[in-house]
């Protein structure tokens, strides 16, 4: 028998499908009597696993055997021991056993045994980097630094200077740099395409950003001072710093400032759920993992019915009520994709995108707006060829230096 302190040693935290094999015909040709002696081990093998494991925990019944799915992680031997327990061998013969698909011999006081994905995976004491394939699973090393080529950055003629590409991030500031363009006669700016497949490993871009990840920017209003600006949110907070004086885009008051400053720094936390927890899982990942999809599926739902409720509120026109701020400029990216069914293949669907109302009117008011639409163009390497503008150093650049212009010269 498992003493207490083995029983609550398991964790509740994976669901692992065993069975008890019986001898003779399967279940669905058992006895009346073995059928009740059946439906009573489901029954106190019910009150055992949620006595000891978890509230939610079930049994089921299959056409053969028993099938006892819990969420708990467990070992043969611990199996064997609930056989026991309920003795097995005496109700049903002793060619009774318990047998768990894919699972390795486990001793009590070592690691518990969980499903593994492989099956053969066994977690080792000290991880060690290998390939790990996927669509972007070459690009990243576990270090630092600039091991792509040594070669600087490229500068145009402008103050400010952006290396970046059109992913959800990367558009956060090219619209902020439109919306810029819009309200300041004078304002100008360069872009560069930095494209995610090994470029922002360069020396030169890894200067600008030593996290080596898009966007990146400089300043060079003082030559002699050049001023770096990494990670899209900080871009952000910059550029409003420097160039909204009258707090157009971002509020100079509280408690309006600080509301903005709240939903800025919800979308830069929740971002890394919607991309790299469940646009990886669900859609880049080499390998389909039910777990992780549904996990990162439900905070994603979660992250969009926040907003919708939010926007609801009050019929709000933007993310902080009447004043469309970059606050806006920041969420719309990663949520147009969703909305549009543009990122992550039918994730649109697999979510159910179109059911947050409000949600979904809030970003096709954003997306309307005239600065927006060319924010989304710059830095942008797909799709249809006019929306792409790869490199971006004029105002006339959107009638002049789209990709399907350029090649048809």
């Amino acid at each position: 028998m498992l003493r207490e302190h083995e029983f609550d040693s398991l964790a509740a935290t994976i669901a692992l499908s065993c069975e008890i094999s019986l001898p003779g015909a399967p279940l669905a040709k058992a006895s009346p009597q073995l059928q009740e002696k059946l439906a009573h081990v489901k029954m106190i093998m019910s009150q055992v696993i949620t006595t000891h494991f978890h509230a939610n925990a079930e049994v089921r019944m299959p056409t053969r055997g028993i099938a006892v799915s819990t969420y708990f992680q467990a070992s043969a031997h611990l199996l064997m021991d609930i056989a026991r327990l309920l003795q097995l061998d005496a109700d049903f013969g002793q060619g009774a056993m318990v047998r768990v698909p894919q699972c390795r011999p486990w001793a009590f006081g070592g690691t518990p045994l969980v499903a593994a994905l492989p099956a053969d995976y066994v977690v080792p004491k000290v991880w060690e980097h290998t390939e790990q394939g996927g669509t972007f699973g070459g690009t990243n090393r576990p270090y630092a630094g600039a091991w792509g080529e040594d070669k600087p950055l490229p500068k145009g003629e402008h103050k400010i200077q952006l290396y970046s590409m059109a992913t959800p991030n990367g558009v956060k500031a090219t619209i902020f740099l439109e919306e810029l363009v819009d309200a300041l006669p004078n304002f100008e700016y360069d872009a560069w395409f930095i494209p995610i497949n090994g470029a922002q490993f360069t020396s030169g871009f890894h200067a600008a950003n030593p996290n080596s990840k898009i966007p990146a920017m400089m300043d060079y209003t003082d030559s002699s001072k050049p001023v770096r600006v990494f990670e899209s949110g900080s871009i952000l907070l910059y550029l409003a710093d420097k160039f909204d004086k009258e707090g157009r885009f971002f509020p100079k008051e509280y408690p309006a400032r600080a509301e903005c400053q709240n939903w800025l720094m919800w979308q830069m936390g929740t971002a890394p759920f919607l991309g790299g927890g469940f646009g990886h899982f669900y859609h880049y990942a080499p390998v389909k993992i039910e777990y992780a999809i549904n996990r990162y599926a439900m905070e994603t739902k979660r992250l969009f019915d926040v907003l919708d409720k939010h926007l609801g509120e009050g019929n709000k026109k933007y993310v902080c009520g009447d004043q469309y701020t970059i606050a806006d400029m920041a969420i719309f990216p990663w949520i147009a994709g969703f909305v549009d069914g543009i990122i992550y293949g039918e994730a649109q669907e697999f979510l159910q995108v179109k059911e947050y109302k409000h949600l979904c009117a809030w970003s096709k008011r954003i997306g309307d707006r005239a600065a927006v639409k060319r924010g989304v163009m710059v830095n942008r390497a797909w799709g249809e060829k006019s929306s792409q503008l790869h490199n971006r150093h004029a105002r006339s650049d959107f009638q002049s230096k789209t990709q399907d212009k350029l090649e048809a010269k």
